[in-house]
């Protein structure tokens, strides 16, 4: 018998799903979709979210409902990078929101997503700095994102690229507070002061390379009150009756940390220890926060107490 005369194989077909008919491109949106949410959250995160058939339902028709609204972007993502594509999509109602230093640290981020391939990196030190500049929002994550500062700029360029980079050594080796307060002699300010206002417009850091600041607020026994100083554009704030976070600390409007377990039922000290252009900050002793000295604008130290005077203590060490 010949090839030409042997018989042909069988295969049914009638009635089977023709996959040839897909079209490559919607492949390749379900990769990218797929892609974007490995890189956002984890691979196959999405199998693993508690009540998800409901959750993605109502996050479908919400989306859904601002389409029809007219909105093109999530209003609260700031971009968002599109792969294998490399594209960029930048929201434009929080870019114009933003200053200069956090547009380039949106930049950055869609940057490492597009182009090294870099997942969300949440981490932070146990003062609550981000170790990244791909910190995410996942779980509700957060930490203080140090875009303002040149020194983290810097530290935050090299890990980009190595995320096995180390936190700087000037952030290291300025955290021991016994460091800080020793060998300087101690010229007292204001001593056990009961005071609502307290305005000193002729203060003076300036002339000093190395000083330690410290001011105390005295526990009063009392659950209501609330204090706020400021030294220039630096801002201190313990609140005993806020709900969430009682003691934050603030560059302008830019958080430089926060505590839910600080509050004014305790005395409340910060201090403020510049070594030549490195300062770093003590809630109660305890190390907080480091940058450059030179972003701290102006001399003018005030404080402020609300509903109760405060008694407190202000101190000055320097050589």
């Amino acid at each position: 018998m010949t090839n030409s005369q042997q018989e042909k194989g069988m295969k049914f077909d009638s009635g089977k799903l023709l996959y040839s008919l897909i079209p490559p491109e919607t492949s390749k949106a379900l990769a990218e979709v797929l892609t974007f949410g490995a890189q956002k959250y984890a691979p196959n995160n999405w199998m693993l979210v508690e009540n998800g058939k409901q959750r993605y339902l109502d996050a479908l028709y919400r989306h859904l409902q601002a389409y029809r609204f007219g909105e093109t972007h999530d209003a609260g993502v700031a971009a968002s990078c599109e792969t294998p594509g490399r594209i960029i999509t930048i929201n434009p109602e929080i870019w114009a929101s933003r200053g200069d230093l956090e547009k380039e640290w949106i930049v950055f981020h869609e940057l490492g997503h597009c182009i090294l391939g870099r997942n969300h990196r949440n981490e932070e030190s146990t003062t609550s700095e981000c170790y990244s500049y791909m910190k995410g929002a996942e779980n509700d994550f957060d930490c203080s994102i140090n875009y303002f500062s040149e020194y983290w700029r810097d530290y935050y360029l090299d890990e980009l690229f190595d995320q096995h980079t180390a936190l700087p050594e000037w952030y290291v080796e300025n955290q021991d507070y016994a460091k800080a307060l020793m060998s300087y002699p101690h010229y007292q300010l204001i001593t056990d002061t009961l005071v609502e206002k307290f305005d000193i417009d002729t203060f003076r850091f300036k002339g000093k390379d190395t000083f330690l600041f410290e001011i105390v607020f005295h526990n009063l026994n009392s659950p209501v009150n609330s204090v706020l100083m400021a030294l220039g554009n630096l801002k201190f704030s313990s609140c005993d009756k806020c709900l969430a976070t009682k003691t934050s600390l603030f560059l302008g409007n830019d958080r430089i940390f926060a505590s839910a377990d600080i509050s004014l039922n305790t005395d409340v000290k910060l201090s403020i220890f510049r070594n030549n252009d490195i300062v770093s900050f003590y809630v109660n002793e305890y190390f907080v926060h480091a940058m450059e000295y030179a972003i701290i604008e102006g001399n003018t130290l005030k404080t402020n107490t609300f509903e109760e005077a405060l008694r407190l203590d202000i101190s000055y060490f320097y050589n």
